[in-house]
């Protein structure tokens, strides 16, 4: 694998300037296709417009006699170069810029499909950040060897996490380890992240898979991709401190910030291999239990995000085709993610989508007649009044 790495490290470095200049764009028309499926109306994104095709004949600054003299060919390798820096620039600083202009809680983003390693560099810009990210959705840049490895946790127990995942169980994995707030020492978010609660301590829990009553379509979208996911939340309304509006932080963005920053939970620490070492018997013997759902949860996204690219592929698919594998969709989680990433209740079904109006139309109902068609207006006497 390390070999793979080294003599691929040129290609995964011209791999990541393209996602870098186009991962937005392309994550956002992605979102148009499932909103327009959903029927939803995103004002963020009524307003965006396939990117139109490049022009062969625009124009072309890298030509050799622009300005009506020839270049070297060592000129000609710094000029192309440059500009393909500068085309990069260009487009990194737009994507940068609209989304300065929409405030991260009022854009609708939602599509969890960014590759780890643009999550990683752009954690990186932000301090190691992921909740300050346009979407709450992306999942943090750990793979379940990551958690693995930093748990130490068994071969029996990633494939047990994993029939977890398809049987749709989102409990917590009972052993001898902590699974109560006050000794698996969680941490108080607040204390890194000024946007949530630090006034009390926090628990550990678990999306469900149900929307609460009356959400609209929107809401239910951006919260499909979190069924299952474990998030600390504090404790205010529990403890009788009133309800707190800024509350819960996704699991895995508070261990990734630790990870960064191992000097929050072990100060005293002389060294960073200290703290590192600390570190993995911190989350071996005290942090087990939530990144044994961390695991679960990571099998469920790569399962989400497949269906999501296949509705983005195809958007009439159906619920029972949306993985191509019979066998993985009779287990229970998977019939459940496309019952909610495709749901009757807002998606017409292809048939409908397909009825012409020739055909739907149907003949004039012949109107009936009824006890007033019958009733004769009696005729006005014309000696009224005679004798």
């Amino acid at each position: 694998m390390l070999r793979c790495y080294v003599l691929g490290a040129h290609q995964m470095r011209l791999e990541d300037l393209l996602i870098e200049s186009s991962i937005r764009d392309e994550i956002l028309m992605k979102e148009k296709v499932v909103i327009e499926l959903w029927n939803v109306v995103s004002e963020f994104h009524a307003d965006l417009a396939q990117p139109l095709p490049p022009d062969p004949c625009g124009f072309e600054p890298d030509s050799d006699e622009d300005d009506g003299l020839p270049l070297t060919e060592e000129e000609k390798v710094f000029h192309a170069k440059f500009i393909a820096e500068s085309n990069a620039q260009l487009v990194v600083g737009l994507a940068r810029e609209k989304t300065t202009d929409v405030n991260k809680f009022v854009r609708n983003a939602f599509l969890p499909i960014a590759l780890a390693r643009w999550i990683e560099s752009e954690a990186r810009a932000k301090g190691d950040k992921i909740c300050e990210f346009d979407t709450f959705d992306h999942l943090a840049p750990i793979s379940v060897n990551g958690y693995r490895l930093f748990a130490s946790l068994t071969v029996e127990e990633v494939d047990l996490c994993c029939n977890r995942t398809l049987d749709e169980n989102t409990k917590l994995i009972k052993g001898l380890y902590p699974r109560t707030a006050e000794a698996m020492k969680l941490p108080i978010v607040g204390h890194f992240d000024p946007l949530k609660c630090s006034v009390s301590p926090t628990t550990l829990a678990i999306r469900g898979f149900y929307p609460p009553k009356g959400q609209t379509a929107l809401a239910e979208l951006k919260r499909v991709w979190n069924v299952g996911r474990p998030y600390l939340k504090c404790r205010c309304q529990e403890l009788g401190k009133g309800e707190c509006k800024s509350n819960i932080t996704s699991f895995d963005h508070v261990f990734r910030y630790i990870l960064a920053n191992p000097d929050y939970l072990f100060p005293a620490a002389p060294t960073l291999h200290a703290k590192m070492r600390a570190m993995r018997t911190f989350l071996k013997m005290t942090w087990r239990a939530p990144i044994l759902a961390s695991v679960v949860f990571s099998h469920m996204r790569g399962i989400m995000v497949n269906m999501a690219q296949a509705v983005v592929v195809n958007p009439a698919t159906r619920q029972e085709k949306i993985l191509g594998d019979e066998a993985l969709m009779m287990r229970k989680f998977p019939r459940k993610m496309a019952s909610l990433i495709l749901p009757d209740r807002y998606i017409k079904s292809s048939s409908k989508r397909r009825l012409s109006p020739a055909k739907d139309a149907r003949p004039a109902k012949r109107q009936c007649n009824t006890t007033l068609s019958y009733y004769v207006m009696p005729q006005h006497e014309e000696a009224l009044g005679e004798e």
